[in-house]
């Protein structure tokens, strides 16, 4: 079992078999973005669109403040 950090819920149990591990090299070929429509938006659209997003509001200095950085115990990194 894994354990993440959410700054409002503070620290929860993830199920391992839940987690999805990517790399370039494993890409999903399939994906649900419209990749041509992305390309053809002035990135004012693209902040637009983030920003009209409720699940990836931008983050600020107070969001961070708290923030440390932890090391897993075994020392592998969980990006």
């Amino acid at each position: 079992m894994l354990i993440a950090t959410t700054h409002q819920e503070g620290q929860i149990a993830v199920k391992e078999e839940r987690t999805v591990r990517v790399s370039l090299n494993n890409l999903p070929e399939h994906t649900q973005t419209d990749w041509e429509r992305v390309k053809n938006m002035s990135e004012a659209e693209i902040n637009a669109a983030a920003a009209s997003d409720p699940d990836a509001q931008p983050t600020d200095e107070a969001f961070w403040k708290d923030a440390h950085v932890v090391i897993p115990p075994n020392g592998r990194r969980m990006l």
